[in-house]
């Protein structure tokens, strides 16, 4: 009864905190703007709901499992933007229900009350979860996986090793990645015999999931797909040339942006190059060559950018993707507040991986092992907050982890134990707290002043792009904006000031479309 209370009690907390901060973000333009990824998802969605169930004849680009929720949910409860971030938020509850859950089974109650609070007060899970991202859905999923392993080493039946096949389907099929998850150790590590059953009954769990999004992707788009077809382009977007450790728009394909548009210049610019028509899969494949040997002729330069993602991943820096975390907690009060964030995580959880590889105990080295696996995993691509995500309950495990021994050093009085700790803690605070050139803000401020702008609401989107030529007064895009809004509302003399300056920074910087753009507008605003 007294673990039932302490679940009952973070689970208060952690719905107070994302509904409040739910009823913070539904004020802002944000919240029914979609971009990039969130954009994509919704025309998805919606298609779905629609009927289309073949989506255009396409193969699955990004997470099946989510793409399919969000149709659901579109289908069943409207478009709008509430019913899928109730659900979301349900499955955010989910996830820190896993994690006090986990905490508790391998740490005891006590630690599983912390660990529970510190989940339900986590600032990037509590964002992301009000996110049209597949991100919350991921890490809720990958929480069970763990669950599902840690009872499999406690309980080796049948069903359990099923259960755990079905849940490491699941997570594939919402993040292809998660393939690599070393789920299949278990088969060593658990007493249950024999081991051919237990790999049959877990690649059946797995294969119960997959199959039929494979049979989906090959009925619609007429090729067999396991999963998404997004592979080949993200390993080249992170080792191609020009790779810097993060998401970046590849030189050659400048006009891809976005998750629509990458699809469609990486495909054209694969056909291009072969001379001739490609099938998905050749074009995924294309791209994968392309990075090895990129990777091939620069070895030594392709090492340091897989130590930068590796350090990145460590780092507490919130690389931003669809929407930055950083810049919304300047606009969301309750993000605002102090919640747990990573830098007070990150330190404990790396030297807690460290020591849990080390343990003795199945369970525990399984843990370490996930936040490795999936520290590497990501490096194999780029890094990128919402990735990260993924790991938060194993690594709030592994700062638990490394709490519990430190007080087990102090009680039993091991200086030296106490004192290694301690020591560990230092190049891992540095590793951690190792600041990064802050990402300016104009580019955030404009995007928010242009889903004000959409929205009918000049006069906040006008205070916006002020905002954002404030942190940088050569923002072309939010000059433009601005002698779109003045011209609109009749105010020819501010507009002028504004389209001639597009048209100073155009001829400065060789922006021919924003020149012409500018010409155009100025000979209009002339005109009687």
């Amino acid at each position: 009864m007294p673990g039932r209370w302490a679940l009952g009690v973070v689970l208060a907390v952690a719905a107070a905190v994302r509904v409040a901060a739910l009823a913070c973000d539904a004020r802002l333009p944000l919240f029914s703007h979609y971009r990039l990824d969130s954009l994509f998802y919704d025309r998805l969605a919606r298609a779905l709901a629609a009927g289309d169930l073949g989506l255009g004849g396409q193969p699955f680009h990004l997470s099946p499992l989510y793409t399919c929720l969000l149709g659901v949910v579109y289908f069943g409860f409207g478009s709008g933007p509430w019913p899928i971030r109730i659900v979301q938020l349900l499955i955010g509850l989910g996830t820190v229900a896993l994690i006090y859950q986990l905490a508790r089974m391998l740490f005891g109650e006590s630690w599983a009350l912390a660990c529970g609070l510190a989940a339900a007060l986590y600032g990037p899970l509590i964002f992301y979860d009000g996110q049209l991202l597949s991100d919350g859905l991921a890490t809720f999923l990958h929480a069970l996986v763990l669950l599902g392993v840690v009872r499999v080493l406690a309980q080796p039946t049948r069903r359990t090793w099923l259960l755990l096949g079905l849940f490491w389907g699941l997570c594939a099929v919402t993040r292809a990645s998660a393939l690599v998850l070393p789920v299949w150790l278990a088969i060593f590590w658990a007493p249950f015999r024999p081991r051919w059953q237990s790999a049959l009954l877990l690649a059946g769990g797995v294969a119960a999931v997959i199959l039929p999004v494979a049979l989906r992707n090959r009925l619609a788009a007429g090729e067999l797909i396991p999963i998404t077809d997004s592979g080949g382009l993200n390993f080249y977007i992170g080792n191609g040339p020009g790779a810097n450790g993060t998401f970046r728009v590849p030189p050659e394909l400048p006009g891809a942006v976005n998750a629509d548009e990458q699809f469609k210049l990486f495909r054209a610019a694969a056909e291009k190059a072969s001379g001739r028509p490609l099938l998905a899969r050749q074009v995924d494949a294309f791209w994968t060559r392309r990075a090895l040997a990129s990777i091939a002729a620069a070895p030594t330069h392709w090492l340091r950018i897989e130590a930068e993602k590796v350090w990145l991943f460590w780092n507490a820096r919130e690389i931003p993707n669809s929407e930055d975390y950083s810049f919304m907690r300047r606009l969301n009060p309750v993000l605002a507040l102090p919640l747990v964030q990573a830098a007070w995580i990150l330190p404990l959880a790396l030297v807690g991986t460290l020591a849990l590889l080390a343990s003795r105990r199945p369970a525990e080295r399984y843990l370490g092992l996930t936040n490795l696996v999936i520290c590497l995993s990501i490096a194999a691509f780029f890094m990128l907050a919402r990735y990260r995500l993924v790991a938060v309950p194993s690594l709030l495990l592994a700062a638990v982890a490394c709490l519990e021994r430190l007080r087990a050093a102090w009680a039993a009085r091991a200086w030296r134990r106490l004192a290694l700790g301690g020591a560990a803690l230092v190049p891992a605070c540095a590793l951690a707290l190792a600041p990064k050139l802050p990402k300016p803000l104009d580019d955030e401020y404009f995007k928010l002043g242009y889903a004000y702008h959409v929205q009918a609401q000049p006069e906040a989107a006008e205070r916006a792009y002020r905002q954002a030529l404030s942190f940088n007064p050569e923002h072309i895009s939010a000059h433009k904006n601005l002698g779109v809004l003045y011209q609109g509302r009749g105010d020819r003399t501010r507009a002028r000031v504004e389209w001639s300056t597009v048209a100073r920074l155009a001829q400065a910087t060789g922006q021919a479309a924003y020149g012409e753009d500018a010409r155009r507008h100025l000979a209009a605003l002339e005109a009687p």
